[in-house]
C-alpha cells in the first residue's frame, strides 16, 4: 500500500508528497532506531549496577579477610620465633611445641596444631563472569583499570596464601615429641624460614588489597557501616581472646 502510495505520486510528479513520504519512512526508522538503544542502554545501566552491587559485596568480604591476616602479622613473628629459638636451642630431643589456644579457632586435627595459618576465601568469579560476558566494557576506563588492579592484587594474595597452607602443613609435626637429626632440624629451621618470608609476602598482598579495595569504595549505606563497626568490635574481641594480644584489632579507614 505505502510503496504503491509513491508510485502513484512519482507517476504523476508529485514531488512534494514523494519528499513527504520520504520523511515519514527516514523518520520511522530513525525513532525505532533510536528506541532501540534507547532500550540497550538503559538495559546495559541496569547490568552494570547490579554488577556494582554484587561486586561491592564480594569486596567486602574480601577487604576483611585480608585486613585479619594483615592483623596477625605481630603473631606470625612471634610464634616463628618461638620455635626457630626452641628449634637452635635444641640437642636432639625435640620436646613438641603445640600451639596454644589453636584448638579455639575451630580447626581440629588428630596431629595437634603447631602453626595456625589463616584460611580465608576471596570470591573473585563474579569479577570473571563480567569479563567472559563483556559487561565492563561498558564502564569508564578508570572504573576498569581500579578494579583490575584490585583483584589482580587479590589473585596474587591466594597464590601466597596457598604456597603459605602447603609449607605450614609441613611443620605441624613439631607439635609433637621426637626425636631430631642435625639434618632433620635444619631442614625444619628452612621450612620456618621460607614459611616466614611467604607469609610476610602474603600481609603485604593483603595490605595492597586493602588499599585497593578503599580506593574502589565500598558501597555502605550509613546503617551498614554502624551494623559493620559493631561486628569488627565482636570480631576482634574473640581474635584477641582466640590467639592473644599480638592480634592487632582490625581497623577500616571508611569506617573512621
Amino acid at each position: 500500500m505505502f510503496f504503491r502510495r509513491i508510485k502513484d505520486h512519482l507517476r504523476n510528479d508529485n514531488w512534494f508528497a514523494v519528499a513527504v513520504d520520504f520523511l515519514v519512512v527516514v523518520g520511522g526508522v530513525g525513532i525505532a532506531l533510536w528506541a532501540e538503544s534507547t532500550i540497550r542502554m538503559q538495559s546495559t545501566e541496569a547490568d552494570i549496577a547490579a554488577l556494582e552491587q554484587t561486586l561491592a559485596q564480594e569486596r567486602l568480604s574480601i577487604y576483611l579477610n585480608a585486613a585479619e591476616r594483615v592483623s596477625l602479622s605481630d603473631c606470625r613473628v612471634q610464634r616463628i620465633g618461638v620455635l626457630t629459638d626452641a628449634l637452635l636451642e635444641s640437642d636432639g630431643n625435640w620436646p613438641g611445641m603445640p600451639l596454644e589456644g589453636a584448638q579455639n579457632s575451630g580447626f581440629r586435627t588428630y596431629v595437634p596444631m603447631a602453626w595456625l595459618e589463616p584460611i580465608k576465601r576471596y570470591p573473585i568469579h563474579s569479577w570473571d563472569a563480567a569479563l567472559s560476558q563483556g559487561l565492563i566494557g561498558s564502564m569508564s576506563q578508570d572504573r576498569v583499570a581500579i578494579l583490575s588492579a584490585f583483584f589482580a592484587a587479590v589473585e596474587a594474595l591466594v597464590e601466597f596464601q596457598a604456597a603459605s597452607n602447603d609449607l605450614a602443613t609441613r611443620v605441624q609435626v613439631l607439635s609433637l615429641d621426637m626425636n631430631m637429626s642435625p639434618e632433620t632440624k635444619v631442614d625444619f629451621l628452612r621450612l620456618l624460614s621460607e614459611l616466614d618470608h611467604n607469609s610476610a609476602i602474603a600481609e603485604i598482598a593483603a595490605q595492597q588489597v586493602k588499599a585497593l579495595a578503599e580506593a574502589a569504595g565500598m558501597g555502605l549505606t550509613a546503617d551498614q557501616a554502624a551494623l559493620l563497626k559493631t561486628q569488627l568490635d565482636r570480631t576482634n574481641a574473640i581474635a584477641i581472646q582466640s590467639v592473644g594480644e599480638c592480634f592487632e584489632p582490625i581497623s577500616t579507614a571508611f569506617l573512621e
